[in-house]
């Protein structure tokens, strides 16, 4: 289970800062990769991220790494900014005792 002790939740910046700064996926996730989902009926992969408690839809595509590559550029445009700044105001621990915090 993650220790979520001293993460602040949702705030000025309208989104779980420590749900976009944990990298692992869900613990029943299909493909292993957060935000990368395997449509079965379809056979094709979405890859979704969530802004502003809005999901959006990134791609449907019939390629795992194409889907992958999507959310990963997305996490870079969407979460960077936000967790960059939460660290500047002081709002949000650091990356490195974050992913000590994830570990566990």
């Amino acid at each position: 289970m993650r220790n979520k002790k001293n993460i602040p939740t949702r705030n000025k910046y309208n989104t779980t800062l420590g749900e976009i700064a944990v990298s692992r996926p869900r613990s029943n996730s299909s493909t292993g990769i957060k935000g990368v989902y395997r449509v079965w009926n379809r056979n094709y992969y979405q890859a979704r991220i969530s802004i502003n408690k809005q999901e959006i839809i990134l791609i449907s595509t019939k390629d795992f790494n194409e889907a992958v590559r999507v959310r990963k550029e997305a996490e870079e445009e969407y979460y960077k900014p936000i967790i960059d700044e939460a660290i500047k105001n002081g709002d949000f621990i650091s990356w490195n005792l974050m992913q000590e915090i994830n570990i566990s």
